[in-house]
């Protein structure tokens, strides 16, 4: 068995079969009218919803999980398809709709025969549902969704729904973007008052809503919207408003979240840029957004005045650290805060080797050895960091002079993967081979071997060890 219709059927025998009411809800709904591909489904049901989700897996030979036992909320999965089981919130099906946030959310379709009469074609990839003259003849719309679809807007659905669930606030913010649609003067009046709620989600929820953000193709302007419409951001994150007020000096006139804006929107036009995309999965695309709207946010606690010039001397070091602090208590993976944390360390090594005097292919070498795999993301970045910058003073010719560099960077740090794909000697190696013991001197001898590999200079195993025992003696 395939296909989603061939899954919403079964779920029709099993309704009837055990004589309960069941709807699909929720955001299937509103991409039904709005005729978009979908793969997943809400689905509530009259009564407890584990029975009837665990012997549906069973029938379309699925993976059944629990999402949460408490709320008796569970998923199907099969092949690329989720549905996932609830039991009807409130009396019957009205009162479930009443619980929910938007008005395009807040509709619902009967399965059993209805749903033969509104389906259409669906295949495994994707589907499509022809609505026109079908679906008004069965849809749930208490609050009007459908009419607000077509107007395209967001409407909250009532008075107490970021009360209700603070999430909502970023939900909102998503939706108007991945739909195209425009949050309502009404809605946009309750996310104002209840913004100081937005923080009071459980953090790992709030990761979750700032990820799929950060997914949009254009994330840039939806974070600036946001922040000025709501300031939701720096509800979670309160050094937004202090970067609001730093960052200016003789490179940079704009403040540094101004200027970290401008970053961000460079970054999305590289990722258009197949050169740049070719190298990005949609996980560092999202790491790579988040490091450069707060790749300056150490700047707020290293401003020094010195011959009357204002710096920001240690920046980077100082924001590594601060973003470490600050995701680790919004939730995310250990993972994703080490690449953010590498990134923003590491991510003013490039323009500093651009403007070095004495610049030595050494000094790019080492980049290369400390930065490891995170040198094609910081090149990337420092792009993006510097032609906002450029930009944003007028020294637009400068840019190309600075895009040839990175490029050069990016063609070189290719020959050095590649020399050191094999690594000569280890730690213990050289250990064992120059009597000492265990210590950081172990970490300066394989870095220098490493890189002097990474030239060239190195090319077995018998020249590594001359190597170290010249440098030893």
């Amino acid at each position: 068995m395939s296909g989603f219709s061939d899954c919403i059927t079964t779920i029709n025998n099993i309704i009837s079969e055990k004589a309960k009411e069941a709807f699909l809800v929720g955001g299937v709904i509103r991409d039904i009218i709005l005729e978009r591909e979908f793969r997943d489904a809400d689905i509530v049901i009259s009564g407890r919803a584990a029975e009837t989700a665990r012997y549906f897996a069973e029938q379309i030979e699925g993976s059944f999980v629990v999402l949460d036992e408490d709320r008796d909320i569970y998923r199907v999965v099969k092949d690329n398809l989720l549905f996932d089981f609830a039991m009807m919130a409130g009396n019957d099906i009205l009162e479930d709709l009443g619980r929910r946030d938007f008005t395009i959310n807040s509709m619902a379709l009967p399965l059993g025969a209805a749903w033969k009469g509104i389906y259409k074609k669906c295949s495994r990839e994707g589907f499509s549902l022809d609505i026109k003259g079908r679906i008004n003849r069965y849809l749930l719309d208490p609050f009007g969704g459908f009419k607000d679809i077509k107007a395209r807007k967001i409407r909250a659905n009532k008075n107490n729904v970021f009360i209700e669930d603070p999430l909502r606030l970023w939900r909102a913010v998503r939706l108007s973007e991945e739909l195209s649609f425009s949050i309502d003067d009404y809605t946009a009046e309750l996310m104002k008052r209840d913004r100081f709620l937005a923080c009071r989600p459980a953090p790992e929820r709030i990761r979750d809503e700032l990820m799929k953000i950060f997914e949009l193709k254009k994330t840039a302007g939806v974070i600036k919207n946001m922040e000025e419409e709501f300031g939701l951001l720096s509800c979670i994150i309160p050094e937004i408003e202090e970067m609001k007020k730093s960052g200016q000096n003789k490179y940079h006139q704009e403040s540094a979240w101004e200027h970290s804006l401008q970053v961000l929107d460079e970054l999305e036009k590289l990722m258009d840029n197949k050169r740049y995309s070719k190298l990005l999965d949609e996980k560092s695309k999202v790491l790579l957004k988040i490091s450069a709207l707060l790749h300056d946010i150490g700047k707020i606690e290293t401003r020094s005045i010195r011959d009357g010039e204002i710096h920001y001397y240690g920046h980077d070091i100082k924001g590594a650290e601060m973003l470490g602090l600050i995701l680790k208590k919004l939730r995310f993976k250990r993972s994703e805060i080490s690449f953010i944390r590498k990134l923003v360390k590491y991510h003013m090594r490039p323009m500093n080797l651009y403007i070095a005097e004495r610049l030595t292919e050494k000094g790019k070498y080492r980049f290369f050895q400390q930065a490891g795999i995170m040198v094609p993301f910081v090149l990337i970045h420092s792009l993006a960091d510097k032609t906002a910058a450029m930009k944003a003073n007028e020294r637009l010719a400068e840019i190309a002079g600075y895009q040839d560099f990175i490029g050069h960077l990016f063609e070189l740090y290719e020959i050095y993967r590649k020399r050191i794909k094999h690594i000569l000697l280890s730690g213990k190696d050289i250990m064992d081979l120059l009597k000492i013991e265990e210590g950081p001197y172990i970490g300066q001898l394989l870095e220098k071997l490493t890189i002097a590999q990474g030239r060239g200079e190195i090319r077995s195993r018998e020249e590594a060890i001359a190597f170290l025992k010249k440098i030893h003696s």
